[in-house]
């Protein structure tokens, strides 16, 4: 576990003028635990009004007060709004695997549609001794900036300093002007489950305009845990991560990812823009179904947000920033069960310049229930180079003979005849374990 008291610096940051806050703090009621446990405590508790949408949250904080560490805590917390309206009550999960003694670790519970209570009283209703081993890694901010739709980025990396591999459970955010009475806890959009001994990976978090304005201050929490053992995955790349732009100037990063070993694995990775080693943004890079042996898949991400904006900070140019792959070995095990083929029809094509829309129908013409369904589309030159790819997840699940309507995006790189490709149309799914016959 990972929390620190004090914000991480950077002179990427500049502090926020103090405003106003909406937030009100209420005393918290611990109760004592109904095990025989020794107890937890909740030190403090922070009411976040949602204003206009109405509701609340209540972000707190709870102390593990034992000798061991636990994990699986659930905890129950009640509002008393008054002496004429019956109490509300809600039990969660904390999610974390792995809870030090004495260590203090936050939530944040929502309640839609309630009004402000006079009094907050928290239980732990469950416990388990923690049978995982404790992991601390390092947290860096290296900038932030924002996105033409108003969100608010924060870019940085996590670095495993030590000689074992780590599993990353939770990865959140504290913001306010103190770690102890923080405004907002938001969790990470992008961060790997798993980093190897002495390896870095980044990281991506959204705030909102809201969450922005209203705090001076950002304060990491980790939930990690060490593991005995992890491999790093031998993917390959006969094509590249490589930058182009649509006819818009929207980014495009189109490359061929390969499976060199002879068994199948899952693909996940970070594809990380990189200008002076500043981080510009990054994507996740993970493919709807295996990789069987020596497979080779195509993908094209789009989904870089604020890369511009940041490289223009940075006095930067499309031709300066290059493109690194990190992969998350945790994501990339092995997989024994079956990829099964979807009988694909095409309905119709149309496109915009930029965009390509692919609509049909795929169904599932096997005997089983399949998962992630998903329609896969390349782009190619008659000679075989790739130009672009992009695929669709349908549904969770397909049943047996079952049909679905698709319709696939893919973004056209600038200068591309259509009518000079070629469209490669694949739909796949994974048999579900409980059919598996092995």
């Amino acid at each position: 576990m990972t929390s620190d008291e004090k914000p991480l610096p950077s002179p990427a940051f500049e502090k926020v003028a103090p405003r106003s806050s909406p937030t009100t703090t209420a005393s918290p009621i611990a109760t004592a635990s109904p095990t025989s446990k020794p107890d937890f405590i909740f030190p403090s508790v922070t009411i976040l009004e949602k204003g206009d949408v109405g509701g609340l949250s209540v972000l707190g904080f709870l102390i593990n007060n034992t000798t061991e560490a636990v994990t699986q805590v659930k905890i129950r917390i009640t509002l008393h709004i008054s002496s004429e309206v019956t109490p509300i009550w809600k039990g969660i999960d904390l999610p974390y695997k792995h809870v030090r003694p004495s260590e203090k670790v936050p939530f944040l519970i929502h309640f839609p549609d309630t009004l402000l209570p006079e009094s907050v009283v928290l239980e732990v209703i469950n416990f388990q001794i923690s049978g995982y081993e404790d992991a601390q890694l390092e947290v860096q901010f290296t900038g932030r900036t924002f996105t033409p739709e108003g969100e608010h980025l924060l870019l940085g990396w996590i670095t495993n300093p030590d000689n074992h591999p780590t599993q990353i459970h939770h990865f959140h955010l504290l913001v306010g002007y103190s770690a102890d009475e923080p405004a907002a806890m938001v969790a990470a959009s992008i961060y790997p489950s798993s980093i190897l001994p002495h390896q870095r990976a980044p990281f991506l978090i959204k705030l909102d305009e809201d969450q922005e304005q209203e705090t001076g201050s950002f304060y990491p929490f980790l939930d990690a845990t060490a593991l005995s053992d992890l491999v790093e995955p031998s993917f390959s790349f006969p094509q590249y991560p490589e930058a182009i732009l649509d006819p818009q100037g929207n980014l495009l990063i189109r490359g061929i990812i390969q499976n060199p070993d002879k068994i199948s694995r899952w693909a996940s990775a970070s594809v990380v823009l990189l200008y002076q080693d500043q981080i510009l943004s990054l994507a996740l890079l993970n493919p709807p179904s295996p990789l069987g042996p020596g497979e080779s898949r195509a993908f094209g991400l789009t989904d870089f947000p604020g890369w511009k904006t940041r490289l223009d900070e940075l006095n930067g140019q499309l031709e300066d920033f290059y493109v690194e792959v990190f992969y998350d070995p945790l994501g990339c095990l092995e997989f024994k069960g079956q990829i099964l083929p979807l009988a694909i029809e095409v309905t119709g094509f149309e496109s915009t310049g930029s965009t390509l829309f692919i609509k049909g129908i795929t169904t599932n013409p096997s005997s089983h229930l399949l998962s992630l369904p998903a329609i896969r589309a390349e782009i190619r030159t008659t000679n075989g180079k790739l130009q672009t790819s992009n695929w669709t997840i349908l549904d969770e699940t397909l049943a047996q003979g079952q049909s679905k309507d698709f319709l696939l995006a893919i973004r056209l790189p600038k200068g591309l005849k259509l009518s000079e490709m070629e469209i490669d149309l694949t739909g796949t799914a994974i048999l579900e374990k409980s059919d598996l016959p092995f």
